[in-house]
């Protein structure tokens, strides 16, 4: 991951190995044991998020890189500079100094530690070459200043081994909060590059505003952090299920969605993000950051905004993959509103969730997933009666059988983990249960998103909660539970793997009924929801060719178009009768003429029995 999409001046890394094996140490054991490590190998970032498993994906270091993404923008209350490094001070010892400064109050420093690793890279074991392994742990110095501005400063002597290269040498220095393990800043003491920028965030990056209302975000600070002056870009593309506008501004003046300006070293400008839904529905405002020096690569922060109609969070954490459709295109049959959030995008907070009535949280098939940070929301978003309905295979499996979290799992999903990949996709109802009474589903085939590769077995972990659907006598797929201060319906599989559109809506249909009303038992006389036509397209933006997906209701007319902004019909897609049910057309970037269509932003338009649905693309060169 470092050297591809990451360099060791934005992301730092340590490797700790057993004793058993020639790179391993006691201080690499003890921080093994800090972190309760049980299975090899394990990940963590940032302290809390753990990865455990060690197949040919993670070594390419793809299943992390949305982990990193998504905490490169996190503010932190302190900031460390190292003014010394020396790994030959004397034949035996070498010595680094620094200073902690405070960049904003700290509520509690009781708990928390500066933390410094020597780190060698280069070292060859077993015909194989490691990099980044932890040879010491240099001794803990607690943090003692709390106060905006106040400095605290480090001088530490260390032994060195004669083995040890020091050409290969660095010092990974990190601060550290041992009442939950988190990480709040690190550095290390590489040589500052020419070319280098730091940036973060502040303030929520999810916002509710009502149609035609600028919301603004807190503001977004970039660094130069190179040793020469560059120039810095700035520039911000809105999509969604809404138009809308992005603008960047600062404290004076709005730019418009981009903006570029020259730093010197040591050197930042602090930029808004406005965005202005023209209807009702939400928005991505997706800001890209680069700079001359290093052309190519690009850092991107997203902000969502919503307007006030949506009652339902969509969580969207399944990265990269587009499961989220699925469920988007359920609520959008049903009626509802509701706002996506793409969960690489930053953290959630409970305070965030407690914005809509339900949470639903989508897993996809992706590990990891419910980090420390997501349980720790979910729970107070539940403990305030909150609705909150998750799915996704292997969720089960990673809280309890990989010792994640296997007490959160019994006591906010009310869930026990029980088998992993039962091999069985025939779901069989539960009789006059109010969520799945006379419903059996089929998680294989169809339209279904064909990802469905392990589902997890699960069984209710106490008396609040109870079974919906099951693999069979043996194994249960899915619960819900109601503690009588919050109800919770859990997966153990993606409702995405469904296998026709039809089903998929009813389920999503009576497990937002039974969040909403509760109940033990279903009326078995309960009327279908009320449906309405959907238009969903992918990729955007286009370069080659698109995959068109229109649902309808009932059968009747449809035509499929896509139109310029001027509202010239470039491309005609479809036209007649067709039946019911879910439909996907290609498109080859191609007009009624077959002529290549240009770069630029175009719409497809459905229209069926009354209704239209459009949505924007982009085409790109």
């Amino acid at each position: 991951m470092v050297g591809s999409w990451f360099d060791h001046f934005e992301f730092n890394t340590i490797k700790y190995f057993t004793t058993t094996g020639g790179l391993g140490n006691d201080d690499s054991m003890a921080r093994m044991s800090y972190y309760s490590i049980q299975y090899f190998p394990t990940c963590l970032f940032s302290g809390v998020v753990s990865f455990i498993g060690g197949s040919g994906e993670v070594a390419t270091g793809e299943p992390f890189r949305r982990l990193v993404e998504s905490r490169l923008a996190d503010p932190t209350h302190f900031k460390i500079t190292i003014h010394a490094i020396d790994f030959e001070y004397s034949p035996t010892t070498g010595l680094i100094d620094l200073d902690v400064e405070v960049m904003e109050d700290v509520p509690d420093i009781s708990s928390l530690v500066l933390r410094m690793s020597v780190v060698e890279d280069g070292l060859r074991y077993g015909g194989e070459w490691y990099e980044d392994v932890n040879r010491d742990m240099l001794d803990d110095v607690p943090i003692t200043v709390d106060g905006l501005g106040e400095l605290q400063h480090v001088n530490v002597e260390f032994a060195v081994d004669a083995a040890w290269n020091p050409a290969d040498l660095r010092i990974v220095v990190f601060i550290q909060d041992d009442s939950d393990r988190s990480v709040l800043t690190s550095t290390s003491t590489l040589p500052t590059p020419d070319y280098a920028m730091r940036y973060y965030a502040l303030g929520s990056r999810l916002g509710i505003t009502s149609p035609y209302t600028t919301h603004g975000y807190d503001w977004l600070r970039i660094y130069n952090t190179g040793n020469l002056t560059d120039t810095f870009v700035a520039s911000v593309e809105v999509d969604g299920s809404v138009e809308a506008m992005g603008v960047l501004c600062d404290a004076q003046v709005c730019y418009g969605p981009s903006f570029s300006t020259s730093l010197d070293p040591g050197e930042y400008v602090d930029l808004y993000v406005d965005v202005t839904p023209l209807g009702s529905g939400y928005a991505h405002a997706t800001v890209t950051l680069t700079q001359d020096g290093q052309p190519g690569r690009e850092r991107h922060l997203t902000y969502v905004c919503g307007t006030d109609e949506a009652n339902i969070l969509l969580v969207d954490d399944d990265a990269p993959d587009p499961y989220e459709t699925y469920y988007a295109e359920a609520l959008d049959h049903l009626g509802h509103h509701y706002v996506v959030w793409p969960r690489g995008a930053a953290l959630l907070t409970a305070s965030e969730l407690a914005q809509f009535s339900y949470v639903i949280w989508h897993a996809g098939d992706t590990m990891p997933t419910l980090d420390a940070h997501d349980q720790a929301a979910m729970s107070t978003y539940l403990d305030g009666g909150g609705k909150l309905f998750v799915s996704g295979q292997d969720i089960a499996l990673e809280l309890d059988e990989y010792g994640v979290a296997p007490q959160w799992l019994a006591n906010t999903l009310h869930a026990i983990y029980d088998e992993d990949d039962v091999n069985d996709y025939d779901l069989r109802s539960v009789q006059n249960d109010p969520i799945s009474h006379d419903l059996d589903l089929v998680i294989q085939g169809g339209d279904g998103a064909n990802n469905q590769t392990s589902p997890d077995a699960i069984l209710p972990a106490d008396g609040s909660a109870s079974v919906i659907w099951s693999y069979g006598p043996t194994y249960h797929a899915a619960i819900k539970a109601d503690t009588g201060t919050y109800r919770v319906v859990y997966f153990g599989f993606g409702l995405e793997g469904i296998n026709n559109a039809e089903d998929r809506w009813m389920v999503m249909h009576r497990v937002l009924r039974w969040l909403q009303n509760g109940g033990a038992t279903v009326d078995v006389n309960d009327a279908s929801p009320t449906l309405r036509a959907d238009l969903r397209a992918h990729p955007n933006p286009v370069s080659d060719q698109a995959r068109v997906r229109f649902t309808l209701p009932a059968s009747g007319q449809v035509t499929l178009s896509v139109f310029a902004p001027d509202g010239r019909v470039v491309r005609s897609l479809a036209s007649g009768a067709w039946e019911a049910g879910v439909h996907e057309v290609r498109w080859d970037r191609t007009g009624d003429h077959g002529q290549r269509i240009p770069a630029g932003v175009y719409y497809y338009r459905l229209e069926t029995n009354g209704e239209v649905q459009v949505r924007k693309t982009v085409l790109v060169r």
